[in-house]
């Protein structure tokens, strides 16, 4: 279950609009999450910057000790999903998606239940003398260094419940729903999976998602559209 974030939309649903953002994945992950509709959460434990929900100034090891058992209880009840807001970003190809091998799909996302990142060089400073607020910690959720800038992140925060075995690891996934809808599926540059693996996953679907394969542009350092489609 997506947990707002404190700045999110307010008003009724009807009122609500929807953001297309971008999850980058690996051919194989793609694949499954298309065929059981749903998207892996990713857990805190498992990030990959060591900064993530560390930003405050932590100033003795009693700050610090006590900001890491928060972080390990936080960690064990939510997890998030990472988007991008474009599929075109050569980096975000190379880090996520298998070096370019991999798979972007793209989501409508309710805007009631994502936020941005906000990057920067300060670590905000946190009162100790009491237990953290949630309004304390809801800005800290969407905080990272300048250094991830490129990413220009949007996170999805989510209750991790329902574990599901996956080779003996308990993972957990945010199934699609009308929050959370797959409207894209862009086929990496270098990636080899075809129209005739996709179209029977999407069998399913009401509303079947737009299959697109990029390339590597010919005059100049970007990934974009072929124009051909997806073979």
């Amino acid at each position: 279950m997506p947990i707002a974030p404190a700045q999110g939309a307010a008003g009724s649903a009807k009122d609500r609009q929807v953001m297309r953002l971008f999850h980058f994945t690996g051919a194989s992950y793609a694949l499954q999450n298309i065929e059981h509709r749903r998207v892996k959460i990713a857990e805190i434990k498992d990030l990959n910057d060591p900064f993530d929900l560390r930003a405050p100034r932590l100033r003795n090891a009693d700050q610090r000790k006590r900001w890491t058992a928060w972080r390990n209880d936080f960690g064990r009840q939510i997890g998030m999903i990472c988007f991008s807001p474009h599929w075109k970003n050569v980096t975000m190809w190379s880090h996520y998606a298998d070096k370019h091998r991999g798979i972007c799909l793209g989501f409508d996302v309710d805007e009631s239940i994502v936020d941005d990142v906000e990057y920067s060089c300060d670590r905000p400073e946190i009162d100790f003398s009491k237990r953290p607020a949630e309004s304390d910690l809801q800005p800290l959720l969407f905080l990272k260094s300048t250094d991830w800038a490129y990413e220009q992140e949007y996170r999805v925060w989510t209750r991790l419940e329902n574990p599901v075995d996956v080779g003996g690891q308990q993972l957990y996934f945010e199934p699609f729903s009308e929050k959370l809808k797959l409207r894209e599926i862009v086929v990496g540059p270098l990636c080899e999976v075809t129209r005739a693996q996709l179209e029977p996953l999407l069998t399913p679907y009401q509303d079947k998602p737009k299959l697109l394969k990029a390339r590597h542009a010919f005059h100049s350092f970007a990934v974009v559209t072929q124009q051909l489609g997806l073979k």
